[in-house]
């Protein structure tokens, strides 16, 4: 990857994220919080978002109410890089991660 690794290939604001995800890749880029929200920034300047309502589950208040593929959950505390959210009909608690698009209510 290192000769595509250029201003000329990517803009600065994605290289910077990605040099430093290629010194140590995970088996996924969602393993890498900064480099998600480069790519999420240069998709919002390509394309209008589809849904209004649609938001990081990190900028979701605590204890307000979103739904994730289909499924009705309260926001909870933050750790590292996820939050403990609470499934509303189960009532059992998930670990999602920080950066993920939810819709909400």
């Amino acid at each position: 990857m290192q000769p595509l690794l250029t201003e000329a290939v990517f803009p600065f604001h994605i290289l910077k994220p990605l040099q430093d995800y290629m010194q140590k890749p995970a088996a996924t880029t969602y393993a890498h919080p900064e480099l998600m929200m480069a790519l999420r920034k240069a998709d919002r300047q390509i394309a209008e978002p589809i849904v209004t309502d649609r938001r990081l589950l990190r900028d979701v208040p605590e204890g307000q109410a979103f739904v994730l593929n289909k499924k009705t959950f309260v926001r909870g505390t933050m750790r590292r890089t996820r939050v403990v959210c609470k499934e509303v009909p189960s009532g059992k608690s998930y670990a999602i991660l920080a950066h993920a698009w939810v819709e909400t209510k």
